[in-house]
């Protein structure tokens, strides 16, 4: 028959012509093959154009030059590689068409498979087909189509493409399959791969299959899919794919089952897969992750060990990124610490690592976080400079504000409900620098006397008016301006406090008849500590938009009434109710002071 080169001369020809100068070539070819129908090389190469121009071809075009095939089939039928030829066409065609069409196409495959049951590779093709099909059908039609994939596996269980075909099918279908059909899967999975212990394939498929199962089906099966999974990796110790699995598996077991014990033991586990493939990259990520997440669970001292063992593993990979993160990450929880040192010495580190790596994003977002929890601990003038820091940060990165505020409450309360490092892409780019420097407006606010803390609080008002959409920016502007009344000198709290009591008694004593003068002086006490209230309260006023309305038309009212300079005059039962009501008022807002004052948050 046809030489190997000369079957790649045709393929070459065809894989370079458009469809259009393929039908003539295929033209020419069937020309030839009519003319010399006694020589099979002529008949063969015209069978091989037919089916590289029907890969060319659209479905319609593609079924007349595969029913063309059929018909050189059907005449050469002694011909193996001519019926081969047809078995790949039905392949490639079923693979382009809708389930109903395919279903014949493999009929047809089913039906060259068993009339030609000694020639392997159509039976390869017809297995390839019912894969392809299964991926198409329902699930019930599906379960058909691997039946017979298993029918065939069993009976060719020395054709290793064929058991490979099964295999995939398995693992395609196991994510759609309830429960107990999919541990059949999986069961079925372990039987192919121990019997074919030498086909590595098999062996990822299985994998595969239980790192999926190992996620949201309980610890029991997580904890089996992880000892399965190691066994796979040490009977393959070459096969990276498996290894990457398991490394992976052993990591979202940390995260799905929230034991210290068993982020210990992972973490272990994945530092001897990374001491022993040290230049796979994947898997030293993987031990990087189960070392943050370690690290978030654990007590300060021994936290901080598994910190430095991040550290080695980033200087260790400087161009592996995520691994940067990883530490950053947990280079920011860190700066939760107590003691302002340690958390100085996490800042000055965070810095290092976004100086180092300047366009990463994710870094830059955990320097902040790692800021902005440090001026909390820190004293004004130091607190001032790290605000400064956080506001060059926010000007460097205007676009990065948090949408999301879970990882902002992930890292004021550091609890292990979410893992971050699951996320450490979105949280890259979740664009909470401008949140962290708010945060730390916040903290700046505390630490900070009268005026100073109103400029804080009029910075906060700037970036929540900025970004209308941003709620948690909303939620610290709210909670900060609610705790600035405290701020102000106490010796002014204290003092309207005094007066509200003190004139609230006047008014009170004011309801029983007294000489004439009494009032004149009550007129005058009432416009003094009104016109005090109005002083003390201008800058609080000015800075939140105005006072709240009942508190303001409160005072403004009283000034009227009782105002010595254009006297109101009435009867003494009515001036009596009046006398009664406002001295009631003020007794009550200087016993509630605090919480009339928090009134005046818009």
């Amino acid at each position: 028959m046809e030489s190997f080169q000369d079957n790649m001369d045709i393929f070459n020809l065809f894989s370079e012509q458009k469809e259009e100068d393929a039908q003539q070539s295929v033209a020419e070819l069937k020309r030839l093959a009519d003319k010399h129908p006694e020589q099979p090389k002529f008949v063969f190469r015209y069978a091989y154009g037919l089916l590289f121009l029907s890969y060319k071809q659209k479905e319609e075009a593609a079924i007349q030059s595969v029913k063309e095939l059929k018909r050189l089939a059907d005449t050469h039928s002694g011909q193996q590689e001519i019926v081969d030829l047809y078995a790949k066409g039905l392949l490639g065609l079923s693979a382009e068409q809708k389930v109903e069409d395919a279903r014949k196409s493999v009929a047809e495959l089913k039906r060259l498979a068993d009339k030609y049951s000694g020639q392997q590779e159509i039976v390869v093709e017809y297995a390839r087909s019912l894969f392809n099909l299964s991926n198409k059908q329902t699930e019930e039609n599906a379960l058909q189509s691997l039946s017979e994939l298993k029918r065939l596996a069993d009976v060719y269980s020395g054709q290793q493409e064929i058991v490979v075909q099964y295999a995939q099918g398995l693992f395609c279908h196991f994510s759609e399959q309830k429960e107990d059909d999919a541990r059949q899967s999986v069961a079925e999975l372990k039987r192919l791969a121990d019997m074919h212990a030498d086909q590595p394939e098999i062996a990822v498929q299985y994998a595969e299959v239980l790192f999926n199962l190992s996620i949201g089906h309980g610890e029991k099966y997580a904890r089996q899919s992880v000892a399965e999974l190691k066994r796979l990796a040490d009977t393959h110790p070459g096969q990276e794919e498996i290894i990457e699995t398991y490394a992976a598996c052993l990591r979202y077991f940390n995260i799905f089952h929230k034991k210290i014990k068993y982020a210990r033991q992972n973490a272990a586990e994945l530092k001897r897969l990374a001491d022993t493939h040290p230049g796979h990259q994947e898997i030293a990520f993987e031990y990087a992750t189960a070392l943050y997440r370690l690290s978030s669970m654990q007590k300060k001292k021994d936290a901080r060990q598994s910190v430095a063992a991040l550290k080695r593993l980033a200087d260790i990979h400087p161009e592996q990124q995520r691994i940067a993160i990883e530490y950053a990450t947990s280079l920011s929880y860190l700066t939760l610490e107590k003691r302002e040192k340690d958390a100085r010495q996490s800042v000055a580190e965070l810095k290092r690592l976004a100086d180092t790596y300047p366009g990463q994003e994710g870094i830059i977002a955990a320097y902040a976080r790692g800021l902005s929890c440090l001026a909390s601990k820190q004293k004004e003038e130091d607190a001032r400079q790290s605000v400064a820091e956080l506001k060059r940060l926010a000007d460097t990165h205007p676009g990065q504000i948090q949408t999301a505020t879970t990882c902002v409450k992930d890292f004021l309360y550091l609890t292990s409900e979410e893992d971050l490092s699951l996320h450490s892409d979105t949280l890259s780019g979740s664009r909470e620098i401008v949140d962290a420097y708010a945060r730390g407006l916040s903290c700046l606010s505390s630490k900070q006397k009268e005026e100073a803390a109103w400029q804080s609080v009029a910075e906060l008002k700037r970036l929540a008016d900025t970004h209308p959409g941003q709620e948690e920016m909303r939620v610290i502007y709210t909670d900060c301006l609610s705790n600035l009344p405290t701020k102000q000198k106490k010796v002014d709290a204290l003092l309207q406090r005094v007066l509200c009591f003190l004139l609230g008694i006047i008014l009170l004593v004011g309801i029983i008849t007294l000489p004439y003068i009494y009032y004149i002086f009550l007129r005058f006490c009432t416009l003094i500590v009104c016109l005090l209230f109005i002083f003390l309260d201008s800058k609080d006023y000015r800075a939140v938009g105005g006072p709240g309305t009942l508190v303001a038309v409160f005072i403004l009212s009283a000034l009227i009434i009782f105002n010595p300079i254009i006297p109101i005059h009435m009867e003494k039962a009515l001036w009596a109710w009046f006398d009664g009501i406002y001295g009631t008022c003020f007794l009550l807002y200087g016993a509630f002071f605090d919480k009339f004052r928090q009134k005046l948050v818009p």
